[in-house]
């Protein structure tokens, strides 16, 4: 057996082992939790500890990798996941929940980022990157949504007299468990490393109040990173409280919670694929509001190909001609200007991440302002269009969000087969404004800051939405223990209608502004 590895395929199958662990315990996993005897607030408690372990880890394991290597940092999440997901078959009581549930969340810490830096190393910054991230994120993605519906179906396919303490509703966990194994393995024996210098983790781990600084004096000195910011806190409240209570709603219609994990896996499903139709709508929707007043913008599209996320986000948009493969390398430069980033050692703290791969919009933009302007630079006229487009467009979807999720909050109402239809058509007119506002969200992100920012700006922005959903959790358990699910729906709907008068505004004097800098520090000290 040869040496030699093809490092896109391996980065390909770490991410599909990843987001298949994901999958198959995501639809059953609030089931479980009731099925084990947790009230809503108990649910809603255990999320917390998830969100709360992944808010205080992220930032301390983004350096780990450059630490002790990517291959180890890997394994050791999915060592962490292993016993976390095997407990949580089983686990019956509340504190064995709640411990479970921080374990997952060491292990969605450590997991975040080492398998795309060591794809960049492996693979050396001359090769073709873009096409490489892309397959893997698309790997990821279709991974999540089979997992989904495995987690979904094994249910119903189970007999009730099940040994080790397993019910019908626990098996799917037990498989993301195996999962886990398999990524294991992969992690040990397949992700080969030059040896590396030696450093402590207490030098990264000195760095982190420095980092969490830093992206938040960016945030506050820019008008536009400030409400992209305040907008991903509202993301982070509605998204957990759809997913915290959607699952036990469908199960109170469907009269059990076998077939409401498979009612939840099908609505999840169609999400994934509104998720991407929403992206695929995106540009156009920018196009379509972007102001025909003022100078040109370097192409009739009216400004760059917005940046889509990378997994979880379900699935990819595949636009025909130019736009498929504007899209793909816009997606592409962006997670390898972070996966470069991770590889450089959270470099954004040091000083050290210029050498990153440029924005997408850099160099969609035939040289905009962005990246490579400097801090006294102005925007010019076209890219200020192309902002206030994105800006509006962005406003647009969560407007169909919010007015979506006030839809799911009144079909609260119904009961029945109706009430599941309800259900179901606003979950997926929901995750169609989520998916036009994401990209769009990203590609004013990458406009405000420069390469050696990215990483830290990304990062805040994540503990943004962790802080929204860690609130949302809980705050809306309690919530709805006490007035309902539809109280905490009507209130997260609220709270997204008030998020898109943020995004509008973004525009005018906010776009005109030139993005402030940070002065990145050298030194680990």
């Amino acid at each position: 057996m040869g040496t030699t590895i093809d490092p896109a395929r391996r980065f390909a199958l770490l991410n599909f082992l990843v987001w298949l662990a994901t999958g198959l315990y995501m639809t059953p996993m609030v089931l479980l939790y009731q099925a084990r005897g947790l009230d809503l607030a108990g649910v809603g408690l255990v999320f917390a500890i998830y969100g709360g372990t992944v808010v205080a880890l992220e930032l301390p394991t983004g350096g780990l990798a450059d630490v002790i290597g990517r291959r180890t940092v890997l394994a050791i999440s999915a060592a962490v996941g292993v016993i976390a997901l095997a407990w949580m078959a089983v686990a019956t009581t509340l504190w064995e929940l709640a411990l479970t549930s921080l374990l997952k969340g060491v292990s969605r810490a450590l997991s975040s980022g080492p398998a795309e830096a060591w794809y960049v190393d492996r693979a050396g910054e001359k090769a073709d990157l873009r096409r490489g991230l892309a397959r893997g994120e698309s790997v990821g993605s279709l991974a999540l949504a089979a997992g989904t519906l495995v987690g979904g179906v094994i249910p119903l396919l189970m007999p009730r007299d099940l040994p080790l303490g397993l019910i019908p509703l626990s098996v799917p966990v037990a498989l993301s468990a195996v999962a886990s194994v398999a990524l294991l393995l992969t992690a040990m024996f397949g992700m080969p490393e030059p040896p590396r210098p030696r450093a402590t983790p207490g030098s990264v781990l000195r760095d982190v109040p420095r980092t969490i600084g830093t992206g938040f004096r960016l945030g506050l000195r820019d008008s536009v990173l400030v409400r992209v910011l305040g907008t991903m806190f509202v993301l982070g409240v509605a998204l957990n409280a759809i997913e915290m209570l959607t699952p036990g709603r469908l199960a109170d219609l469907t009269g059990g919670g076998e077939k409401g994990g498979l009612v939840y896996a099908i609505v999840v499903s169609a999400g994934f694929l509104a998720f991407s139709l929403g992206q695929r709508l995106s540009p156009l929707a920018a196009r379509v509001l972007t102001p025909r007043d003022g100078g040109g913008d370097g192409g009739a599209a009216g400004g760059p190909p917005p940046v889509p996320e990378g997994p979880p986000v379900p699935g990819r948009p595949l636009e025909t001609g130019a736009a498929e493969t504007e899209t793909e390398a816009a997606h592409a430069e962006a997670g390898a200007a972070l996966a470069q980033a991770a590889r450089t050692g959270q470099a954004a703290r040091t000083g050290q991440a210029q050498n990153a791969a440029p924005a997408a919009h850099t160099e969609a933009d035939g040289g905009a302002a962005g990246d490579r302007g400097a801090a006294g630079d102005r925007a010019a006229p076209g890219s200020e269009r192309s902002m206030r487009g994105a800006a509006r467009a962005a406003a647009a979807g969560v407007i169909v969000a919010a007015l979506a999720l006030s839809g799911l909050a009144a079909g609260t109402a119904l009961a029945g087969f109706p009430a599941v239809v309800a259900a179901a058509l606003a979950y997926v007119v929901m995750f169609i404004g989520f998916g036009i506002t994401s990209p769009l969200r990203q590609e004013m992100t990458h406009r405000r800051v420069s390469s050696g920012e990215r990483a830290t700006v990304v990062s805040v922005m994540s503990l943004q939405l962790q802080f929204g959903g860690t609130l949302c959790a809980l705050a809306g358990g309690m919530l709805a223990a006490r007035a309902g699910v539809a109280s905490v729906w009507w209130g997260a709907a609220g709270l997204l209608l008030l998020s898109a008068l943020l995004y509008l505004g973004i525009g005018g004097r906010a776009a005109r502004t030139a993005p402030e800098r940070v002065p990145a520090r050298s030194g680990a000290g």
